[in-house]
């Protein structure tokens, strides 16, 4: 055999070697694609799971005339939503943590709620509507900045676990031991995952 034949011989095999690398993924990826649409029938479902999208909601809620101007536009509630960010149906908004931070102005001590309705499965008794306390915890004490008003800042956190439903408004307000010297504001932050169906 001469040089010329084997030359011709070897640039044959790196053709079809080049050919079958560049298109050997793209053969294994469509056999792949046929047997998932030919296992996932509806006669013979494949098994999904839900997905867990994160989730956080800011919530402002203030009374009185100082108080009842510090949130501005931002709102005391938010709807739970139907969808995610992708298009997924969620099944139930699960709140993990609800924290932020208050101020009151001669008003005592005072601390923010979460309030909304309960999810089906999750009624421990004839309760309709579930209350999220969460312990506000005061940081500071200021009389100086605006003489003959008390200036009280406090902090709150709390871990929950409560679950809320698509479509359910989850409303922010504000509890205090004294309640006709309502003057205050609580900014918080809900924090959790929208389960997907």
């Amino acid at each position: 055999m001469s040089a010329k034949r084997y030359l011709v011989i070897a640039l044959s095999f790196a053709i079809c070697m080049t050919v079958f690398a560049a298109f050997a993924p793209r053969i294994a990826h469509a056999i792949t694609a046929t047997l998932v649409q030919v296992v996932n029938t509806s006669a013979n479902p494949v098994p999904t799971v839900g997905i867990e999208v994160p989730f956080q909601a800011a919530v402002c809620h203030g009374f009185g005339a100082t108080g009842g101007s510090q949130c501005g536009a931002q709102g005391s509630n938010f709807v739970v939503p139907a969808t995610t960010s992708t298009g997924l149906a969620v099944k139930r908004l699960v709140v993990e943590e609800f924290d932020g931070l208050c101020e009151s102005y001669n008003t005592p001590f005072f601390g923010p709620i979460l309030i909304s309705n309960f999810v089906a499965d999750n009624v421990p008794n004839t309760a309709t509507q579930m209350f999220n306390y969460s312990q506000a915890i005061q940081i500071n004490t200021d009389t100086t900045t605006n003489p003959g008003t008390t200036i009280r800042d406090y902090t709150f956190g709390r871990k929950t676990r409560f679950y809320f439903n698509p479509g359910d408004t989850v409303f922010s307000r504000i509890e205090l031991y004294v309640p006709s010297q309502v003057d205050g504001y609580c900014y918080g932050q809900v924090s959790g995952n929208l389960e997907t169906q």
